[in-house]
């Protein structure tokens, strides 16, 4: 089976508790306005890479981190690899898995009434992004984003923020420099600004 990724991003100290391995999807059908990530939206970016390679590079990398954090991209329109390899990990890991996803879980219940996702995923935020909710709690993008913690296939609603809003910055082996985190306010206009000022040419992908 296979999976069509964007990228796969470590270390990465947000979206999420603690040392995280991140999980970026390529394609979204949601297409929330004023979305920080809209190459991320079509299925023809990224690529397909099988699920036997993904396992082998996170099993790997697994004794080191606390968790996997899973966003995009929607990461809901690939449910069928997205649950085998939550059932994988949940299976030879001991890293918790948290998924961002635009749909609400209401959304999500309907789409995919088998329940596996609130057996194989331990924390879910869901809902679009609003711009006009814009929140600066620094795990989610706006405030109608609800985190929820699975307990025993049922979902419990989590009110203390997942992470500290930090930004986490990795290179990769083609000199692209990937900055993960949700930015606060007109964040992302200052960080542009500064680096133009410096004569650095920047992109948002």
């Amino acid at each position: 089976m296979y999976w069509r990724l964007n990228r796969i991003q470590y270390p990465v100290y947000n979206l999420g508790r603690g040392k995280r391995i991140g999980i970026w999807t390529q394609g979204c059908s949601i297409g929330c306005e004023n979305c920080i990530s809209k190459s991320l939206w079509s299925v023809d970016g990224g690529r397909d890479i099988s699920l036997n390679i993904i396992y082998d590079q996170i099993l790997k990398a697994a004794d080191d981190y606390d968790g996997l954090t899973i966003t995009g991209g929607e990461p809901m329109d690939q449910y069928k690899p997205l649950m085998e390899f939550c059932k994988f990990i949940k299976s030879n890991t001991n890293m918790d898995i948290l998924v961002y996803s635009g749909y609400t879980i209401k959304q999500i219940m309907g789409k995919y009434p088998d329940g596996l996702f609130m057996k194989y995923i331990d924390l879910l935020i869901d809902g679009p992004y609003y711009e006009t909710s814009h929140s600066d709690s620094g795990d989610r993008g706006s405030s109608n984003q609800r985190l929820y913690e699975f307990k025993s296939g049922c979902p419990l609603e989590v009110k203390k923020p997942l992470s500290t809003g930090h930004w986490s910055v990795s290179v990769s082996d083609n000199s692209e420099v990937y900055m993960s985190g949700i930015p606060k306010k007109n964040e992302m206009k200052k960080i542009k600004k500064i680096l133009e000022h410096k004569g650095i040419g920047i992109s948002f992908k």
